[in-house]
């Protein structure tokens, strides 16, 4: 049966989204059928495809498909860097809600500074609207360091904290923050 294919991101408890920065996961959806999953370990069943968010291999995504799937693909370029960019996004919210429930983040500049110099955090979220935290002296080192990244902003960090702002924190478990920051790239 040769149906069309449309690249959906697959994003949820079990979804397997931990992916290097150059690459996320689609999951393909067959029309009256049931949702496939491509998992980054391959070792799923059926066939699969890699979705990488390089404008080069945007550019060749239909054909790359179609291959893999064997059947037309209707996905565009634009579509998929879209589902790409939500999916990427909603894993890194995925992650951010798992940091405030295990509450490993220190919150707000003071305590935030306080957990990065003390070592007990490495890494830096900074809101994107964050302007006044991103000229303080300790997040330019740590920017300097590599250890920093943007995501949303203040109102959207601070949704998931159940705050009204949250314009910086640092994460406190490396892993989540490794997680975290390669979700983002």
């Amino acid at each position: 049966q040769n149906s069309s294919w449309s690249a959906r991101p697959f994003v949820g408890p079990t979804s397997p989204l931990r992916s290097p920065p150059t690459s996320v996961f689609s999951s393909l959806l067959r029309p009256r059928r049931a949702c496939r999953v491509i998992h980054r370990a391959a070792r799923a069943g059926g066939r699969g495809a890699w979705i990488h968010a390089r404008p080069g291999c945007m550019a060749r995504i239909q054909a790359g498909l179609a291959r893999s799937f064997r059947a037309p693909v209707k996905t565009t370029p634009t579509d998929a860097a879209q589902h790409l960019a939500a999916a990427a996004g909603a894993r890194v919210e995925q992650l951010i809600g798992t940091v405030r429930r295990r509450r490993l983040a220190a919150l707000g500049s003071t305590f935030a500074a306080d957990a990065y110099r003390d070592g007990r955090g490495s890494w830096v979220l900074l809101a994107g609207d964050a302007q006044a935290a991103a000229r303080e002296s300790w997040v330019l080192g740590a920017l300097e360091a590599g250890r920093v990244g943007a995501w949303g902003d203040k109102a959207r960090l601070g949704a998931i904290f159940e705050r009204s702002e949250v314009a910086v924190l640092t994460i406190l478990d490396e892993r989540l923050a490794k997680d975290i920051f390669g979700a983002i790239a």
